[in-house]
């Protein structure tokens, strides 16, 4: 996706002393005019609760709000509270449903939230 031009996407890395580089997190997004779409975010599990996702989320959106995105969109599985309640956290709400939006014909199928930012209606 990166090398299609058509998407952005920013890492989370560290590193200890003599180790190599550890990837925390990463962000992918896109951009078409006015608006903007989260595609992917994912924090690895060690990561998790320690800010990674929203710093991955704040360079993400300031990105965009540099290239004149006033709204964001993303979708989020309707299970997934903990993603729900840091998105919630960071000003988006919920604006769609998409029924059986997740999943396979050999798994369960679950909705995706629909969430929207819109930009000056708070800071990042």
């Amino acid at each position: 996706m990166l090398r299609s031009g058509a998407m952005t996407g920013f890492t989370h890395v560290t590193r200890r002393t003599g180790a190599p580089l550890r990837l925390n997190g990463y962000i992918l997004f896109r951009t078409m005019a006015d608006e903007g779409e989260i595609l992917s975010v994912a924090v690895c599990g060690q990561a998790r609760r320690r800010g990674v996702a929203g710093i991955l989320m704040a360079h993400a959106l300031q990105d965009m709000l540099d290239a004149k995105v006033q709204r964001v969109f993303l979708e989020v599985g309707e299970a997934n509270r903990a993603a729900i309640n840091f998105y919630k956290g960071i000003n988006f709400e919920i604006v769609g449903r998409r029924h059986n939006y997740y999943g396979s014909a050999s798994r369960h199928k679950c909705n995706a939230l629909v969430l929207r930012w819109t930009a000056g209606a708070q800071k990042i």
